[in-house]
C-alpha cells in the first residue's frame, strides 16, 4: 500500500509539474487551492508550449488567466515551452535543477501510466528526480481508457480510479471543498481553446469532482521501480 494524500499546510513546498497548460487544473486545481489557501509555497512548471495546433499563443494567455483563477501569483509560473508532443533532452536536468531550487516537500506530477506520451515520459523523469526522503511524489492520472467515469461535469461524483492501475488502496482520494471546486472550475473554463473540442471538453469537466486522486510515493518508494533507463539518461526511450 503506498501512502496518503494530505492537504498542504504553511511550509509546505508544492511543486506542481504539468505536461501541458491546463493539467494543473484538471488533476490538481484543488491542491493547488488549498495549498494557497494554508500559505504554503507553491510553484507551478509547465513542461510544453501547448502548441501542437499552432495555438501557443492563446494557450499561454489562458494559463495566465487560469492560475490567478487558482491563487496563484504570475512569478510562481515556470514555462519550459519544450515542443508539445516531443519534450528535448533537456527536460529531466530543467526539472532536476528546479527541484533543487524549490526544495519541495510534495512534488505532483503525472503518472508514468497516463497514455498520453507526454505525460508518460514526464511522469517518469519525475519518479527519478533526485529528491530528499522526506518528499512525496503525489501521481495524477489525465488520460486513460475508461477514466474518469463519466465523462461528463459531475460534481456530486467522486472521482475513482480505474481498476487496471491497482488496488482503491494504493491511491489517496484528496478532498475538494466546495468553494475550491468553484475555483477550479472556473480555472478550467479560461482554457478555451480546449474546450472548443466537444471529446476535450467531456475530458476536462468530468475532473470537476468531489475530490482529486493521485497516487503517492513516498521517498523509498520512488527508487527502483523498475523502468529502463530513459533516454535522457542516456538510454532508449
Amino acid at each position: 500500500m503506498n501512502g496518503a494524500a494530505r492537504r498542504p499546510v504553511r511550509g509546505d513546498r508544492v511543486l506542481v509539474i504539468a505536461p501541458h497548460p491546463d493539467d494543473e487544473t484538471i488533476a490538481a486545481g484543488g491542491l493547488i487551492g488549498s495549498a494557497v489557501d494554508a500559505g504554503a509555497g507553491v510553484r507551478l512548471v509547465v513542461v510544453t508550449d501547448g502548441n501542437r495546433r499552432g495555438l501557443g499563443w492563446l494557450r499561454d494567455a489562458e494559463l495566465a488567466e487560469a492560475v490567478t483563477a487558482l491563487g496563484l501569483e504570475p512569478h510562481s509560473v515556470v514555462r519550459q515551452n519544450h515542443r508539445d508532443g516531443s519534450p528535448g533532452s533537456t527536460l529531466f536536468p530543467e526539472l532536476q535543477e528546479e527541484a533543487r531550487r524549490f526544495e519541495p516537500t510534495i512534488v505532483v506530477a503525472p503518472h508514468p501510466a497516463d497514455r498520453h506520451s507526454d505525460h508518460r515520459l514526464i511522469g517518469r523523469a519525475a519518479e527519478d528526480l533526485d529528491l530528499p526522503a522526506s518528499c512525496a511524489l503525489y501521481q495524477y492520472l489525465v488520460h486513460f481508457p475508461g477514466f474518469p467515469r463519466p465523462r461528463r461535469l459531475s460534481p456530486r461524483r467522486s472521482l475513482e480510479a480505474p481498476d487496471a492501475l491497482g488496488a482503491e488502496a494504493d491511491w489517496s482520494a484528496l478532498p475538494v471543498p466546495l468553494h475550491l471546486l468553484q475555483r477550479k472550475f472556473r480555472a478550467l473554463c479560461a482554457h478555451r481553446s480546449q474546450l472548443m473540442n466537444p471529446w476535450l471538453t467531456r475530458l476536462l469537466l468530468s475532473f470537476v469532482r468531489r475530490n482529486e486522486l493521485f497516487r503517492v510515493l513516498a521517498g523509498d518508494q520512488r527508487a527502483n521501480r523498475g523502468y529502463e533507463t530513459p533516454w535522457y539518461r542516456g538510454g532508449r526511450t
